[in-house]
Formats: structure tokens, sequence, C-alpha cells
């Protein structure tokens, strides 16, 4: 009796495994990253089942083959974990992009990623520009060019609006393969003329990508949007699944979204925790993604951007400085968690490439604290002041950065509406103080942009509740802050590695125009003469006249859809 139930305790281990062994076979076989963690997988999945399976079988008293069908699943499972990982693969130029990123919170944090690419390279401290929103920003990094000749002036944007030409364009006329991945201002996408890749960023308004089945990456990042919208071309999770499996999602990945799907439903999540989980989470499904497209298509430039630490920089950054005693959640070291993350999706990526390609590291603008205490400090709230001004002004955007307001004016007539804004704002009366609730800043060489900060820098809650502006409560207007958090800073990165490039340390400055220049250079492409910045390294190709004619075309057919409001107020910039 006992041999026959040892026997049926082996079996049933083995028919309960079956199946997932099978999977996992499968699994690896379309997807080489997906047993990641192999001992994840079996204490996870097999540990539990086959403890199962061992009941069920010792009690029914199954006989048969047992151990030689438990051992033939014991070797698919391990040739599994085995299976080799691709070759690196040569690539002109990796660009990989760090939102937010500042060499003050990377010097204090071991970043071996970064001190590797800084062995063998250059860095510079990037000086980023106001107005410093970051779709203005990447593209100007994209094309070399001003805000003044690109035309990106805000959030509400799209591809087509871009009137310069980007560096993947350049490169896709050379005859260059391109793979773009989460590029702020690349939707609507459209089929590379070489081929390759383009998954858009976070302001896309549908999850539309090149090629297509690309798409599952961006539904999963768009779906509670997409659930509000009724979409009915949502694809269930279980498929969205799969397909991200064959698409490069891996059994680690996949772990961490079910252990969060549980967290959501039993566990009452606070916004901190909900924000610091979902976005380490984002960028380890894009991490899978890319490298897995990588692989696939072959790209000659490819781009990869994370935004954790931009995204986790605003809405906690005070919790990394305030709460250093014990006793502090988690999510208080969300945006070293993040920096964290960045350096070692960095140093895969590095390696997924051989040593002879060029690698650019960048960011768009720094971060730093918004304030020194948080006692009585007030935010500024956007949504009245942003209908106010729409009904009387005309059409406007109105960003919160940190303790500032900056305001898009996108009537043609930009002269004509500032004018009228700047009466209008000086109107604008604190009824406690009789003056102006803001202070307007011109920011130079940006006519379409008006700078806003607080005349009252400082209230209490008495003063919330009776205070009234323009006729309003003053509530429409601020709010008391519970912590001080973080606010972009000029002071980005730029860390660049090429072959025969001597290390040299910290380099010092560099500016927006100069990236595409040098990544051009980096590519063995030339710059434009209308790119009026420097080539900080790479060999000094005579410049061309311009590449105008490379523009995005504006008379394609668009798809209907707004910007990704949800995010906006996820990171801050609206409330």
């Amino acid at each position: 009796m006992k041999s026959n139930a040892a026997r049926g305790a082996v079996l049933g281990a083995s028919v309960a495994i079956a199946m997932p062994v099978a999977f996992a076979a499968w699994a690896t076989w379309v997807n080489p990253w997906f047993l990641d963690e192999p001992w994840l997988y079996a204490t996870w999945i097999l540990a539990p089942l086959a403890s199962l399976g061992a009941v069920v079988g010792s009690r029914i008293g199954w006989a048969g083959k047992s151990i030689a069908v438990l051992g033939l699943e014991c070797v698919i499972f391990v040739a599994a974990s085995c299976w080799p990982k691709p070759e690196p693969i040569a690539v002109d130029l990796l660009m990989v992009g760090i939102d937010g990123a500042t060499w003050d919170v990377i010097d204090r944090l071991d970043t071996p990623g970064i001190d590797g690419l800084e062995e063998h390279g250059q860095r510079w401290v990037l000086r980023s520009q106001q107005p410093m929103l970051s779709p203005i920003v990447w593209t100007t990094l994209a094309t070399g060019e001003s805000p003044a000749q690109h035309g990106i002036h805000g959030f509400n944007t799209q591809s087509t609006d871009c009137r310069s030409a980007r560096i993947w364009d350049i490169a896709a006329e050379s005859g260059r393969r391109i793979g773009i991945y989460k590029w702020l201002v690349t939707w609507p996408v459209s089929e590379p003329p070489t081929g390759g890749f383009m998954v858009p960023g976070w302001l896309a308004s549908s999850p539309d990508t090149w090629p297509p089945t690309l798409s599952f990456i961006k539904e999963i990042e768009l779906s509670a949007r997409l659930k509000r919208q009724r979409v009915e071309s949502t694809r269930p999770e279980w498929v969205l699944a799969l397909t991200g499996i064959r698409g490069g999602l891996r059994f680690s990945t996949l772990l961490g979204a079910i252990q969060w799907r549980f967290v959501q439903r039993f566990g009452a999540p606070t916004d901190q925790e909900r924000s610091w989980r979902l976005q380490l989470l984002r960028v380890q499904m894009d991490r899978d993604v890319f490298v897995a497209s990588l692989h696939r298509y072959r790209p000659d430039l490819a781009t990869f951007t994370m935004y954790a630490t931009d995204a986790l920089g605003h809405t906690h950054w005070g919790l990394m400085e305030d709460c250093t005693q014990q006793g502090c959640p988690p999510w208080s070291d969300a945006v070293p968690d993040a920096y964290r993350q960045a350096d070692s999706v960095l140093a895969e990526l590095v390696n997924t490439v051989t040593i002879d390609s060029a690698v650019m590291v960048l960011s768009d603008h720094g971060f730093t604290s918004a304030s020194q205490s948080s006692v009585g400090q007030v935010v500024p709230l956007t949504d009245r002041l942003q209908s106010r001004m729409r009904a009387d002004l005309g059409e406007v955007e109105v960003i919160r950065l940190g303790h500032k307001l900056t305001v898009t004016l996108l009537d043609k007539d930009t002269a004509g509406q500032r004018q009228r804004a700047l009466r209008w704002l000086s109107g604008l009366i604190d009824s406690a103080t009789g003056k102006p609730l803001y202070s307007v800043e011109l920011l130079e060489d940006s006519e379409w942009t008006l700078g806003l900060t607080l005349t009252h820098a400082r209230l209490d809650g008495r003063d919330l509740l009776v205070d009234t502006v323009g006729g309003d409560p003053m509530t429409d207007y601020l709010r008391l802050a519970e912590h001080h958090s973080g606010q972009h800073d000029e002071a980005g990165i730029l860390l660049i590695r090429s072959p025969g490039l001597v290390n040299s340390g910290d380099v010092g400055e560099a500016e927006l125009l100069d990236v595409a220049p040098t990544a051009l250079n980096l590519m063995g492409l030339p710059a434009a003469h209308d790119m009026p910045g420097r080539v900080l390294v790479g060999a000094h190709l005579p410049r061309v006249g311009t590449y105008d004619h490379l523009v995005p075309s504006s008379s394609v057919d668009v798809p209907s859809g707004v910007v990704n409001e949800q995010q906006l107020r996820a990171l801050g910039y609206i409330e």
C-alpha cells in the first residue's frame, strides 16, 4: 500500500505540473527571456501544484511510470531555464532617456550601470530650457532646434504638429532602420520607411504602434482609460498576457503584475503606494518589450525612455527627504528605487548591444526640492484658472511645475493673446492683499508661454477659507501642501560612450540643442546648419543646409483623441 501511495504521489505531482512545464517550454521558445528567474517559477507555480498533485495522487493510489515521467518534466524545465539568450546586436546608436534624472541623486546612490559607462565615456550636466515641459524638451532634443522652430509648445500635441525633422527621420532617409520606444510626441505613429518599430510615449491617445503586434503594451498602459471610454476592441487581460509573452514579457514581470492585482484588490493601497508600484512595474514591462524588439527588428538607431524617475519625483521627493527614521513605508524610497531600477535597466541594455555600439544616456531636465519647509506651504491649482482663462481669452493650457504654473497660449494671434492675458492676470486680485494673485514671468525666447508664481507662498487654513480671488473662493486656486515634493530643475544629465572616446570624467555643461547634432555624428551622419547646437564628440562632419524636407507630414489622417489627462493629473501637472 505504501509503495502504491508513493508511486501515486509521484505520478500525481508529474500530472499536476505537466501543463505549467509545457507552458514554460513554449514561452521560452517564443521568448528566450521568459524564464528570467526559474526559481521563482518553480517556487510560485511548480512547487504548489506538485504538492497538491502528490497529495491527490497518493490518496487515489495512481500507478505507472511515475518517476520516468517526472524526470522527463524536470529535464524539460531545466532545458527551458538554460535556453540560450541571443547574442548582443550591433547598433549605430542606443539612446536611453531617464526622464527628470539629475546627477545630484545619481552620485549619492550605487549605480554600477552608469559607473561602467563613465569608465569608458564622458559625462556632462545637460542644461535644460524654460519652459521645462517634457513634450517641448524631448522634441528639442530630437530635432536640435528650438521650440520656435519645431513648433511644439505644450502637452496637447501630436507628432504631426512638429515642424522639424527628428533624428530618426534623418536616420531613416539614410537607409537606417529605427526603433523608437516611448519618446514623447511620436503619436500618431506611421510605418518607418526603412522598417523597425515605434511605440509612442504616454501622451498617446490610442494604443496604436508600429508594427501593430506591439500594441499590447500600450493597451496595458491605457487599459483603465480605454475601459472608461468603453472601447469595444479592448482585449481581456489573459489575451494581453499571452500576446505580451510572445512580445517579450518575462515571468518575473508577470508575477509582479499579479501581485499588484492582489494588493490592489485586497490591500487598499494609498495613492502613493499605487504610484510607486505602477511606475516601477511599467518600466519593467517596457524593458522586456524593448529588449525583445531590439533582437526581433535589429534597428540601427534605437531609443528607450523611462519615466518613473520623473513621475515619482513629482509625488515622492518630499518623502525621500523627510522620512529618514525607521517605520517609514517602503514607498518613501520610491525616488531612489526608480533611479536604481533605471540603472539596472541601463546596464542590461548596454549588454544587449555590442561594445562598439555608441550609447547616449540623457534626461530632459533635472529635479530638485520644491521647498525646504512644508509648514503652511501652498500649491497652485490649475482647473479653475484654466477654465476662466479659456472663457475670457481663448484656448490656453495651464500646467503646474512644482509650485509654479506655466500658461501656454494656443491662439494663432499669439502676440494679441499674450497682451490680453497679461491684462487679465493683473486683474485677478487676491482679496486679502488687494494685489494680483500671481506674479508673471515672461520667458525668454518663448512668446507663447507665461510663467506664474503665487504672490502668497504661505497661508494657513483659515486664510484659505476666508480669502477670495476674482469673486471665487481662494480654495479654487490653491491648497495647502501635505508635504513638499520635487520640481523640475535645469541641471539634467548627459553621458556618452562611443568607440575611441577617452574617459575624461565630467567635462562640464552641454545644451539641449547639442544632443541631436552629436547623435547624428555618432551615427556617421552630418548635422544641419539650422541646428544651432555643437557636436560634443565624434567626427565633426561637414554640415548640410537643412533637413526641412523630412518634416513629418501634417496631411495624414490623424485619429481623434485628446491628451492623456489622467496621467497629467497623476503626475501633478494639473489639478
